[in-house]
Formats: C-alpha cells, structure tokens, sequence
C-alpha cells in the first residue's frame, strides 16, 4: 500500500485520486474511460466513501483488504472534515460535519445552493446541536425543500441530521438520518390555587407555580389535567378548562388568555355538595397539541362561576406532560 501525503483535504473523491496517484503499478493506459468506483463495506464512520463515484483522468480498479485501507487513511491523517460553528453559517462543498453550538443563540445552517458548482447531485452534510442549550435551524437555499419543508430544527444537544441533495429530479434535500431527543416527561402538583368570585373566566396562576414545558424535538405534546371542583356556598353550573402559551405565565386571577386544550369548549360541572374543604365533581382534560421545539410554554386553568359571588374553586390539580415521537 503507498503513503499518502497528510493532510489529505477536500471530500471522499480526493482520498481516491491520491491513492490511486500514488501506485506506480497502475499507470493510466490506452483507451482507459475517464471513472473509476470505489466500493467496499466495513469502512467505520466513513458512510460517504461505500459507493463513491468520481471523476479521473484514468480508469483503475482498486481492489484491496477494507482494514488495510482503513488503517492507511487513518494513519496518513485522514478524516472526516468536521467544521464547528457558534453563529449563523452557509454550508461549503467541502464540509461534511457541522457541529453548531447555539449555546449562546439560535444558530441558522444554510445548506448552499444545491445546483452551484462543487455541490451537485449526491452532495451530503450532516449537522449537530453541540451545544447544551438553544435551537440549530437548518434550512435550504434557492428555494429548495428538506423532505418537502422549508427547514429542520435541531432542540436537544446531540440531535442531530444528515442530509443528501437530488440534483437529478427534484433538486431538493433528502434526510437520510436524524436523531433528536425528546423532552423529559414531567409531573406537576400545584398547590391549591385561589379560587374566583367572577361569571367570566379567570386564570389559576398555575403556571407561575411552575407547570412549563419545552420540547425539543417533534413538538407533538401530550398533556393530562386531572383535578376537583369545588363551590363555597350554593350548588351551580360552573365552567373549567385547560389553557396554554407562551410567554410570560398569567397570574391567579388574572384575565382569561392562552389558547385552549382538552376540548373545543370549557366543561360545564356542578359540584354535588357546597363545601369550602371537600368538592363533589372530578375533572380530567387530556389532549395531543402541537409546539414550537425550542420554546417554553405555560399551561393553566381557566375557572369561572356560575352564580355571582359564589366561590368556585379547583383542588389536587395533577399535570401531566410528554413529549411525543414524530
């Protein structure tokens, strides 16, 4: 096996035209074509070198034991080119491995023009969150689509996605891989709100205790509330519901806000003993919701009575929060 010169730089296609440059036995002859294929397995972390087809100036066969090419190019110095970033980047023909910290703030990647020179069909590139915080968006150039979307968002540290472009037919970009961790599930149990003297909607404030959550991944939400209503002195119809949002959580009482889930109504629910310790009505809200990654978001009750000046109020509230897969 011939040395390589080290570094070897530019992508998989330049590590094949050394080495074959490099092996006097295998001199360019009459009538050679102009295309020479590389192709073996067993080449770790080396994905873009199995089926790689490039453009000579001869044709050659190379044909050899896969570990003892592995240990050259890993001895001669050769790897996979790896380009870290902590701001906004448009992505080169020669980067192969993005590693983007958005620890600092969010960080774009913009995939370069898939149709310029030095890019083309077959093109690939793969992105990392490597930060421990912060959102790594990566979006396409020129029009051109990721799976049919506009962009790819990169939530949890070590989510990741690797990419290639068709030139061929669609001139757009392909996920071939992606890894992206989901939010920890979580449990919340508030203490027992204040409840509300008012015929219009108000909220519990139990988002200021606490009940947040940040997906990081496919941004589907499942969400449980479970609980008891209660009324201080007559027995009515009152009305109770999930709220959500973002942004800074409302207050105990304040002014109904957020956007609804667990049904396309409040429930209405009558307590079948008046009581200021003890409720006569249980209530569960659950639903799937879709979410931004990256950001946080409150989620509440809304409550409101239906007799004027008589106390409604919720207790042994239980919020139940998961982030599901794609």
């Amino acid at each position: 096996m011939p040395s390589l010169p080290v570094p070897l730089p530019g992508p998989p296609s330049s590590v094949l035209l050394e080495i074959l440059a490099a092996d006097p036995n295998n001199p360019p002859q009459a009538g050679d074509t102009s295309r020479a294929t590389f192709s073996a397995t067993g080449l770790p972390l080396l994905p873009s070198m199995m089926t790689e087809v490039v453009q000579m100036a001869q044709y050659a066969v190379f044909n050899c034991n896969v570990i003892e090419v592995t240990g050259e190019l890993v001895a001669n110095g050769w790897a996979t080119p790896v380009t870290s970033i902590a701001s906004s980047y448009t992505t080169q023909p020669t980067d192969s491995v993005i590693l983007a910290n958005a620890s600092a703030g969010a960080v774009t990647v913009t995939l370069a023009d898939g149709t310029t020179l030095g890019t083309g069909s077959g093109a690939r590139c793969t992105v990392v969150n490597a930060g421990t915080a912060g959102t790594v968006t990566v979006n396409a150039s020129n029009g051109q689509l990721i799976n049919g979307g506009s962009q790819v968002s990169l939530s949890a540290q070590y989510s990741s996605t690797s990419l290639a472009f068709d030139g061929v037919a669609t001139d757009n970009w392909f996920v071939l891989a992606s890894t992206k961790t989901s939010a920890s599930s979580v449990n919340y149990k508030p203490s027992n709100p204040t409840g509300t003297t008012g015929t219009v909607a108000v909220m519990m404030g139990c988002g200021t205790q606490g009940t947040l959550f940040t997906p990081l991944s496919s941004g589907k939400v499942g969400i449980t509330v479970t609980g008891e209503m209660g009324q201080q002195t007559n027995v009515v119809f009152n009305t109770v519901g999930g709220r959500y949002g973002s942004g800074s959580a409302p207050s105990n009482g304040a002014a109904g806000t957020g956007t609804r889930f667990g049904g396309s109504q409040d429930a209405i629910l009558r307590p079948s003993t008046n009581s200021t310790t003890n409720t006569g009505v249980g209530f569960a809200f659950t639903d799937v919701i879709s979410l931004t990654p990256g950001t946080t978001y409150w989620f509440d009750l809304a409550l409101a009575t239906g007799a004027g000046a008589d106390q409604v109020f919720v207790q042994n509230l239980s919020f139940s929060i998961e982030e599901k897969g794609t």
